[in-house]
């Protein structure tokens, strides 16, 4: 696709500013929303985000505005890049401005405190309008991705024509783009794979082994499953970019914040500690507790994010969790 496009990103996170500089390098236009004004100017003095990708310069089709007419008002993609727990209150503050002809890419990987995924946030947001919504998801470490490393991403889409669209636009021989009709599933897969990351770190903190991260990380993705088919996912998305790839990525990789927070748990160091010293959301932690409770009220059966849950909650210590889950009644694969 030759004509170039105003992308309009809500959030100035690792991750919006990484889809921002993706967008850039392609030749469209990029403008960031930030809800303060002081943190887009200085964002823009300093030409780079400084909190999150330090060094990395902004090229000059990509800025920072605190103006939401500016930034999404005739923008042909909105992307939406926060938090999990904040995109409802972003969605209110920008809905009015817009454009009504745009795309809605939402790039955040959690679920709502109240359980919905963050396209059923948006739906409900802007019912009224008919702009299309789509989500992305995959294994996509913004640190590899800033260095020009290699990746694919999956968009999904109820509606292939806007998935093949989002593609096209997409596509470089840096990024790989899939498409797929389960939305739900790819939500789910990179909201769960959290958990399971933070799992991962512990079992690397309390130096268990290959043998036993290769087992809970496999185990895992059957709980993610089981989830998300209970929710009308595909189990094929699970084997896919969204499920397995995103999951060995966070799983195994340091630069994984939910793996990093597990690991630094098993080591010793305490919950607000870690959280407090996070330059980034740890979403997997909101994602655990969420999860939980809807497990509990559909009777989903959930052992590793029951026991991940209660080491986050302070209730048991990492080698107490593991053995627990080791302890559990022998049944079939």
């Amino acid at each position: 696709m030759d004509k170039k496009l105003q992308i309009g990103i809500i959030g100035t996170t690792t991750w919006a500013t990484t889809l921002g500089l993706l967008f850039a390098k392609k030749g469209h236009t990029v403008i960031l929303w930030a809800r303060d004004k002081n943190e887009a100017k200085k964002l823009n003095a300093n030409n780079e985000n400084i909190r999150f990708l330090p060094g990395i310069k902004f090229p000059s089709n990509m800025s920072v505005t605190n103006s939401t007419l500016s930034a999404i008002s005739t923008a042909n993609i909105t992307i939406f890049a926060v938090p999990s727990f904040t995109m409802e209150k972003n969605i209110t503050l920008i809905k009015k401005h817009l454009n009504p002809n745009t795309i809605i890419l939402s790039a955040s990987k959690g679920l709502d405190p109240s359980g919905k995924r963050m396209t059923e946030v948006l739906s409900e947001q802007i019912k009224t309008a008919n702009i299309p919504i789509c989500a992305i998801s995959g294994p996509n470490l913004a640190t590899e991705i800033i260095k020009g490393k290699t990746c694919s991403m999956v968009i999904g889409s109820d509606n292939i024509n806007i998935s093949n669209k989002i593609q096209t636009i997409m596509n470089s021989n840096q990024v790989r783009i899939y498409t797929t009709d389960d939305i739900t599933g790819i939500e789910l897969g990179g909201s769960l794979k959290n958990i399971i990351a933070i799992g991962s770190g512990i079992c690397d903190g309390a130096n268990l082994g290959k043998n036993a991260q290769s087992a809970f990380i496999t185990r895992g993705l059957v709980e993610i499953t089981r989830f998300a088919t209970y929710f009308g996912a595909q189990a094929k998305t699970m084997m896919g970019l969204a499920g397995i790839g995103d999951l060995i990525a966070t799983c195994t990789s340091p630069l994984s914040r939910n793996y990093q927070f597990g690991q630094k748990l098993a080591e010793g160091q305490t919950l607000s500690k870690i959280y407090n010293n996070a330059n980034n959301v740890i979403e997997g932690i909101h994602t655990t507790k969420i999860v939980m409770n809807i497990a509990k009220k559909h009777k989903i059966n959930m052992p590793i994010t029951e026991a991940t849950y209660k080491v986050i909650q302070g209730e048991m210590k990492p080698n107490a969790a593991i053995s627990e889950l080791m302890n559990r009644y022998p049944t079939t694969e």
